[in-house]
């Protein structure tokens, strides 16, 4: 038996549109063992088959490599939502992996269970940090997946808004503009190089300044209810930065002192939604794997 435990991710990080993606202290975890019939416990029942995603990915790579697909019982124990904008199919995809990987011995590489994981996902941004933790920028040129590690200071505390509605990732990605004016995607590269920066050294003077996407973040914000009242909140808490995390619902504010969860929560208790303030950090380890005996 094999206990897998992988953060979720926060991905775009406000200008690294389809690039960055950051690890966090909120975790998935199952465990997972051989077994004559398919069994699947801890989440809906309707998650409960083999179209479940850890199943599938499990499955993938046993069928891309040639081997048997053994039957397994998985126990789920994950509190990430789905269809929020924290990774949840990352983490999904990369237990899977990680599980066929460990269960039947292949000794896959890191690139070998990258490729996987950004097969079965479609895009590299979410699995990279799930799989191997921190900041990183991750993208797919053809066959080929280059990703690059960037240290975020240790000063940073990141809060995440969930509220209590979804937001499908198609949905997301459709509201999006076919094209942008060059001085827009200019804009946005100069950006991106500034984040990093403000990230590393923990200089958030600016950080604000250099949040501010003009790809994605304009149109996909106005899907979100109550985006600017959950951003004066974090604002007026404190919070040095603002943006949203994957394609949404959930917000993340970057602070920089103490955060003040309860009275965050208290303020978003007076809001038609259910949301949630969560306090967060950089996860650094990415996926772990205990191994047990039954």
């Amino acid at each position: 038996m094999v206990r897998i435990k992988v953060p979720a991710t926060s991905a775009n990080v406000g200008v690294g549109f389809d690039t960055l993606g950051l690890a966090v202290t909120f975790y998935g975890e199952c465990e997972v063992e051989l077994s004559d019939k398919l069994e699947i416990t801890g989440c809906p029942v309707a998650f409960q088959t083999e179209d479940n995603l850890i199943y599938q990915s499990y499955k993938y790579v046993l069928d891309d490599l040639k081997r048997p697909v053994t039957p397994i019982k998985l126990q789920i124990d994950s509190d990430i939502p789905f269809a929020r904008g924290l990774g949840s199919s990352a983490v999904c995809i990369v237990s899977g992996v990680l599980a066929a990987n460990e269960l039947h011995q292949l000794h896959l590489s890191q690139d070998e269970l990258v490729k996987y994981c950004t097969q079965i996902e479609g895009h590299p941004d979410n699995v990279v940090p799930a799989l191997l933790g921190g900041l990183s920028a991750s993208y797919q040129m053809n066959d080929d997946i280059f990703f690059q590690h960037y240290p975020v200071d240790e000063s940073y505390q990141f809060v995440a808004f969930v509220p209590d509605f979804t937001l499908e990732t198609s949905v997301a990605r459709g509201a999006l503009p076919e094209s942008y004016p060059l001085k827009t995607v200019v804009a946005n590269q100069a950006k991106l190089l500034f984040l990093l920066d403000a990230l590393k050294t923990g200089d958030a003077a600016n950080l604000d300044k250099f949040l501010d996407d003009g790809i994605h973040q304009p149109y996909r914000k106005t899907l979100i209810d109550e985006y600017d009242i959950v951003e004066n909140i974090a604002k007026e808490s404190g919070a040095k930065g603002f943006y949203i995390s994957g394609s949404g619902s959930t917000l993340m504010g970057v602070f920089t002192s103490q955060v003040d969860l309860k009275g965050l929560n208290i303020s978003l208790s007076t809001l038609k939604h259910k949301w949630k303030a969560l306090d967060l950090s950089v996860d650094y380890k990415g996926a772990e794997v205990c191994h047990r005996t039954i």
